[in-house]
């Protein structure tokens, strides 16, 4: 189908070929069929609806990895977060665990109780961000394809990544902890 285009500009028109396979080798005879029905036509933007599609989704697509590239970014920075303030904990605290592994508790124990410790930030911190998107996941529907806003699937899978990633922040504190000599914590004191 070819429109022509009027000299006012209220109409511009358009072709559109279908084919099988080899659409990019149409556009040059494409060209030249339109330059002979229409000599004075003017040919602009010929190309492919995969070309076509792909620019009109350029930029919602820079957006979708923009977004996650941030995302990916506040998840370092809360992990690194999580285990900084369980680090500082621990240094804090090295007396105290020295005193606890003198009086009999094993490495197994200390480190389980430095696991707890940050298990509760770290469920604390899931169940504050898991009502906060819940809450702001109607305002993000614009930037969701494919997904509901409330869909709990992928809050349950959200929520089970960021505690794998939270308790892993946990984990080196807590073996950091384990290692403490009793003899030594006692004598820095």
């Amino acid at each position: 189908m070819f429109y022509a285009q009027f000299d006012e500009g209220a109409m511009s028109g358009g072709l559109v070929i279908r084919a099988e396979s080899g659409v990019a080798a149409l556009a040059v005879p494409a060209i030249r069929t339109v330059r002979r029905l229409a000599p004075m036509g003017t040919i602009a933007n010929v190309m492919t609806a995969s070309q076509l599609r792909d620019r009109s989704v350029a930029p919602r697509r820079l957006n979708a990895v923009l977004t996650s590239l941030f995302g990916i970014l506040a998840v370092i920075i809360a992990a690194v977060g999580i285990a900084g303030v369980l680090a500082f904990s621990v240094s804090a605290r090295t007396n105290e665990i020295g005193i606890r592994m003198s009086l009999g508790a094993d490495s197994a124990q200390v480190h389980w109780m430095i696991l707890k410790e940050g298990g509760v930030l770290v469920a604390a911190g899931l169940l504050v961000g898991s009502v906060s998107a819940f809450a702001a996941s109607g305002l993000m529907r614009g930037l969701l394809f494919g997904i509901a806003p409330h869909d709990p699937v992928t809050f349950a899978a959200v929520a089970t990544l960021m505690g794998i990633i939270g308790i892993a922040a946990c984990w080196i504190p807590a073996a950091r902890a384990a290692r403490i000599d009793p003899a030594i914590a006692m004598r820095s004191e």
